[in-house]
């Protein structure tokens, strides 16, 4: 569990100076004083995120709160555990990510909009530059980069703040993104959006540069939400949302007073920039508890894609067997930018839900939990990709009764030669 931690313990004046002074000097660019009495820093070391304040913030007395975050990202597979969103949206999300669609992760405090945010770049891919753009370093920039994605990153100024501070101070988002840029093609990835001058850049950034692949979160918890803050807060014109495609919100529930809190897709949109109109695409619906909950996708009428996990779906009955109610406006504009029917992209969504399951279902079986870590994520989901890939022909089209048959050999392998690698890691520990 990662989290703020309570202590029963008190600390004297001295401890407390002395816990601030070995954190601060972790960061040379960390200031703290009368004339910067709120800092917000991660200590490395212990990947953990820092906060802390004194006066005239306070009434005199040093506060400081410490929260350790995960190593590695989240994983598709990983949250297919804690019930956050179903196998189709999944393979959905994986899928959209990969073929560039800006996208803005929306919620209140606490639902995980960084983790999920950092948690798409697996399905960015390797080959793809990608560029964080952050305050703090929440995102675990260094756990991509050990494994091969062209990974850089980059300090932004804190982004509730409006202007530099001095001489020394961090560079606006906005002169962050455009420098960025000039160097060429990358895939931002902006985290904690809060200012006026942070969001304007935002959206002036998805306005005059289209097709930009941007991914950023803010706090919000509906559409109209944003709308009005953009219009009233903001001076925003509220047309300028449909410069991003999707728009995904997360939120927090319970089932009851004992109940654990589950962190879970609420609803996905997509822009439809002809009739200018955000069509809903994913709906969460609430049942008795999480099991009787389901994460629906709006627009098919194939119940079986609804279900949590579809790890024993028939791709070549589906296929056969595929009811389309509309085509979801983000995906149709790049079905055409692709010259790829739309049909196949969401015959190789529910593929790569199916293949997510599939893993989150071995660790059930086998009991490993490196199973739903990034590194076998990732080695299962680039095999599954090299299958699809062979199997294309010129106009884009699948046999996904083949891909299943070929896919089921080749987990099988991959799974295989993982559990023996984790049983002699387990023998050496001994």
């Amino acid at each position: 569990v990662f989290g703020i931690c309570h202590t029963v313990y008190r600390y004297n004046r001295m401890l407390v100076d002395q816990l601030f002074y070995n954190i601060l000097s972790t960061d040379r660019n960390a200031m703290f004083g009368p004339q910067n009495p709120i800092v917000d820093l991660v200590l490395k070391r212990l990947n953990m995120r820092c906060h802390m304040q004194g006066p005239p913030a306070t009434f005199g007395e040093r506060q400081g709160a410490l929260r350790l975050m995960k190593q590695t990202p989240f994983t598709y597979a990983e949250y297919l555990r804690y019930k956050a969103f179903s196998a189709f949206f999944a393979g959905y999300d994986d899928m959209m990510v990969f073929l560039g669609s800006s996208e803005a992760i929306l919620g209140l405090k606490g639902v995980g909009k960084t983790s999920f945010t950092a948690a798409k770049m697996v399905a960015i891919g390797t080959k793809t530059r990608i560029i964080p753009i952050q305050d703090i370093e929440e995102i675990p920039v260094p756990a991509y980069r050990k494994r091969g994605f062209h990974i850089g990153v980059m300090r932004s100024m804190p982004s509730d703040k409006e202007v530099d501070t001095g001489p020394s101070a961090a560079l606006s988002l906005v002169a962050l993104t455009s420098a960025t840029l000039r160097m060429g093609d990358a895939a931002l990835v902006i985290n904690e959006v809060r200012s006026r001058a942070a969001i304007q850049g935002i959206i002036n950034l998805l306005n005059t540069q289209p097709g930009v692949f941007v991914l950023y979160n803010l706090h919000a918890q509906s559409l109209k939400d944003i709308r009005d803050r953009l219009e009233l807060v903001f001076g925003i014109p509220a047309a300028s949302m449909f410069a991003t495609d999707r728009y995904t919100f997360l939120k927090k529930i319970k089932f009851g007073r004992k109940s654990a809190t589950y962190r879970l897709l609420g609803k996905a949109y997509e822009s439809d920039i002809e009739n200018k109109k955000f069509e809903e695409v994913f709906t969460f619906t609430r049942g008795d508890d999480i099991e009787e909950s389901s994460c629906n996708a709006n627009f098919l009428d194939n119940p079986e894609l609804n279900k949590w996990l579809i790890h024993d779906l028939d791709m070549g009955a589906l296929q056969r067997g595929l009811k389309i109610k509309y085509i979801p406006p983000a995906l149709k504009r790049r079905s055409e930018e692709r010259g790829m029917p739309a049909e196949q992209m969401i015959l190789q969504a529910a593929f790569k839900g199916k293949v997510y399951s599939q893993i989150y279902m071995a660790f059930e079986e086998h009991s490993y939990f490196e199973l739903l870590e990034i590194d076998f994520v990732l080695k299962a989901s680039s095999s599954a990709n090299k299958i699809l890939k062979g199997l294309e022909d010129d106009v884009g089209n699948i046999d996904f009764a083949e891909a299943d048959r070929q896919w089921a050999a080749e987990f099988q392998k991959i799974l295989s030669d993982e559990l023996e690698l984790l049983r002699l890691k387990k023998e050496s520990s001994f």
